[in-house]
């Protein structure tokens, strides 16, 4: 087993498809939580294959079911303030388990801290007590490309007409197809998806981001925009959405996107960024409008 900071709550995200919404749900994390370690992604098939003793924690933004011992947290991808304080449940709860020989955790640093200083910023100290001693858990994700360099005119319709999600999805999919940043059977990988798992690909009101599993026919990772000029229906089961922006995804095992997916999520869910954004016609303004607005999110 690898050693690690006992401190450190290491996990793993799961999705149905291992990209996409988990990439948001890990900039979350890194950006919310700061006493955990993501170990990795995984799709709900890949899980079975996972270390389990080098788990702590499954955090995943669909409900799965397992016959392990492990702790398993269902969240919200753009993780809400009551998934943020059921992962800090689970983990002081596996934290308390690992209390032994002596270790000394963060909690313990700065309870004791707090006994003769005021502390202003806890989240600050907690997360530089943390990167002294363990630097680890600092992850590195490879190269990171900002949402700027995703954007290319032949991958942004704007304003466009269509009948149905599937529709939809299928126009942003065919984008991607006719670039060349995946094969032609991605697109309907990326809609059964929708259809087996559900809403999850609806990431905020009137944003969805299909995608599938890199080896449904990735080449390259990209993003495609679409825009509707009417909201088109998600149903499934007994959930109902309006979907107006479709963000189609292509994603590799590199996470080079991971930055470009905090800033996109940043930007649309954001009421009033996403309003103007819809009323974008052309697709030079579309493009400077996202520029502009990523180098303040």
């Amino acid at each position: 087993t690898k050693s690690h900071f006992s401190g450190i709550c290491r996990v793993i995200i799961v999705c149905p498809e291992g990209n996409g919404t988990s990439s948001i749900l890990h900039y979350r994390l890194l950006n919310s939580i700061p006493n955990i370690q993501v170990e990795g992604i995984c799709s709900i098939g890949e899980l079975n294959q996972i270390n389990k003793e080098e788990i702590d924690l499954i955090i995943s933004t669909v409900p799965i079911y397992t016959g392990n011992q492990l702790d398993i947290i269902n969240v919200n991808p753009l993780l809400y303030e009551e998934d943020k304080a059921k992962i800090q449940r689970a983990i002081k709860r596996i934290n308390l388990t690992k209390r032994n020989n002596g270790s000394l955790l963060v909690d313990d640093i700065i309870s004791i801290v707090s006994n003769f200083a005021s502390i202003q910023d806890y989240e600050g100290l907690y997360r530089e007590v943390d990167r002294f001693f363990n630097q680890t858990h600092i992850q590195s994700s490879g190269i990171q490309k900002s949402l700027p360099s995703f954007l290319k005119p032949s991958l942004i319709r704007l304003n466009t007409e269509a009948a149905t999600w599937q529709e939809a999805f299928r126009i942003a999919g065919t984008l991607l197809f006719q670039a060349g940043y995946v094969e032609e059977h991605y697109v309907e990988c990326m809609i059964s998806n929708a259809q087996k798992y559900g809403g999850y690909m609806v990431i905020c009101d009137y944003v969805a981001l299909p995608h599938a599993k890199a080896s449904d026919g990735v080449n390259k990772t990209g993003f495609s925009f679409l825009t509707l000029k009417e909201p088109v229906v998600f149903e499934n089961d007994q959930e109902h959405h309006l979907i107006r922006f479709v963000a189609a995804l292509s994603a590799d095992n590199s996470m080079m996107h991971l930055t470009a997916m905090g800033e996109f999520i940043e930007l649309v869910c954001k009421k009033e960024l996403l309003e103007q954004l819809l009323r974008i016609t052309d697709t030079d303004e579309f493009i400077c409008f996202i520029q502009t607005h990523c180098s303040k999110v």
